[in-house]
């Protein structure tokens, strides 16, 4: 059988020439070889030289050929569409296999007639990458792949699958982060491995591939009906649970009686898996039995009036309140507004709104600016809602350290209320509610205010409005009577006048003159 080296490096025909002699010819796409006394050939080529007309022109020759594709890393989009053109029967993984792995399958192929085309993929991973593509094509209704499919994994016609399990690796990206992608690969593998061996341990109906780039794996299920697909899942997972240190969360989309409709069933098995965000790792979750995952965009009352709450008690540092309040915030986030980015948007902006507010404290603040900087950081890469709870409940109890060490030093309770007046100065704050936060009468509170501050409480509050309203009046789209409002005054002729007291000018007409 003569060997057909096209598109390939000299150095590889050097190594496999000085290993094993074979008869052999470059070929090129110029050339008009016709290959007469000839019946088969084997057709070598590498990835990094490919030229896939010459492969076409080689295939009309009308013998029969055997494609050696040599590759050094796994191209999904090119493994298929070699594939699909009928140009790649074997792949070789040069940096990974010993040679002799090539060699002896040139020696096989050399020494018998080619009865039939095979796809042999020696590496475990590309198998998975040609298998997963070819499971696409099974989900969106093509079936000419079936033939294929039933040699690479002896799935066939009436194995056509009725349900989907979408299976997540737990906290994959956190196991990888210092991995390669070579590494990353292997652990996969492993999973992929361990299902196929769940598969045939339990006689289950199912094709199963790695979902490339993802942390995820895809298993086609025909499942009876006298036989619940949360059965399947639960053995699955167990199985893996028994021979491997990481968990696994799966998906579980609805059966169905026709094949037709393997396409909903993988949407749903994705739809149910996004679920886990709240339902925590190592579930099974059935897409008949998520919430209603909608977007809810409107804060509402309720959010705000819990914040309102959270920073009053922490005037006075009571962790308990505090606690309980930030407990209150995180589970109002979590259960009004399931969108798991606007989840991970809020608590993120609520973890900068503590920092912020604690800023006038004599605290370390490039610490506490670098400790929130690094929980955000977690929090978006966070996989569920109780590893987000446990993220951001210890940055709070580390602040709540802090903020102790700063009390015993400091006059902790009036300089917080100066946070507090600064964060809700737009509100209906008097003295005496004021007074009664810092757990003080309204005299005691009014003479310590001063004596710290050296101006009384209602002239504070009064400097801060009128400051935030200067800023206002730069914005075009707003009137004089939406920025009394919103600064805090409950009329607008005496925020009018206050203005022009302070500033010498009334407000309209200091607007005038930023124009």
């Amino acid at each position: 059988m003569l060997i057909i080296f096209t598109g390939i490096s000299t150095n590889t025909i050097n190594l496999i020439n000085n290993n094993s002699q074979f008869e052999y010819i470059l070929f090129d796409q110029k050339e008009d070889t016709i290959f007469e006394n000839e019946e088969n050939f084997i057709v070598i080529y590498e990835e990094d030289y490919l030229e896939i007309n010459n492969l076409l022109k080689l295939k009309k020759s009308k013998k029969q050929i055997y494609f050696i594709g040599i590759f050094k890393e796994g191209n999904i989009d090119l493994v298929k569409k070699l594939v699909n053109l009928e140009v790649l029967d074997y792949m070789f993984d040069i940096s990974k296999d010993p040679l002799s792995n090539l060699i002896n399958k040139i020696k096989s192929k050399n020494n018998k007639k080619i009865e039939d085309k095979e796809i042999f993929l020696n590496n475990p991973i590309y198998n998975s990458m040609v298998t997963s593509f070819y499971i696409f094509d099974l989900i969106y209704g093509d079936l000419t792949k079936l033939e294929a499919l039933n040699k690479l994994t002896n799935f066939s016609i009436k194995d056509l699958p009725n349900s989907v399990i979408i299976l997540m690796i737990d906290d994959f990206w956190e196991i990888c982060r210092k991995m390669n992608n070579r590494q990353r690969y292997s652990v996969k593998m492993e999973y992929l491995n361990l299902v196929k061996n769940a598969i045939s341990c339990y006689d289950i109906k199912a094709l199963s591939c790695s979902l490339v780039g993802t942390d995820k794996i895809i298993i086609l299920v025909k499942s009876p009906y006298d036989f619940s697909l949360s059965s399947i899942a639960l053995k699955i997972k167990n199985y893996i649970n028994e021979n491997t240190k990481y968990s696994v969360t799966l998906g579980l989309s609805n059966q169905y009686d026709d094949f037709k409709y393997i396409w909903k069933a993988y949407e749903e098995s994705f739809q149910a898996l996004d679920y886990s965000f709240f339902a925590g790792k190592n579930e099974i979750i059935e897409y008949k039995n998520i919430k209603n995952l909608s977007l809810k965009t409107n804060l509402n009352h309720e959010y705000i009036e819990l914040k309102y709450y959270f920073f009053k008690n922490l005037i006075l540092g009571n962790k308990n309140e505090i606690q309980e309040n930030f407990m209150s915030i995180l589970n109002f986030c979590i259960n009004d507004f399931l969108d798991k980015e606007t989840i991970k948007f809020l608590i993120t902006n609520f973890i900068f709104e503590i920092v912020d507010y604690t800023n006038k404290l004599k605290l370390k603040r490039e610490d506490i600016y670098t400790k929130a900087i690094d929980v955000n950081s977690k929090i978006l890469r966070a996989y569920s809602i109780a590893s987000i709870k446990d993220i951001s409940y210890e940055f709070l109890i580390n602040l709540l350290k802090d903020i102790e060490k700063y009390k015993t030093k400091n006059d902790f309770i009036l300089d917080n209320s100066i946070n507090f007046l600064e964060k809700y100065y737009y509100k209906d704050l008097s003295l005496t509610e004021l007074a009664n936060v810092c757990n003080m009468s309204d005299s005691y509170f009014s003479r310590k205010f001063k004596e710290r501050f050296n101006i009384n409480f209602s002239t504070y509050l009064l400097n801060i409005r009128l400051e935030k309203a200067k800023d206002l009046l730069k914005e075009k789209n707003l009137n004089i009577e939406n920025i009394s409002e919103m600064v805090g005054f409950k009329d607008t002729s005496y925020f009018s006048k206050s203005f022009k007291q302070k500033y010498g000018i009334a407000p309209h007409y200091y607007r005038d003159t930023l124009k």
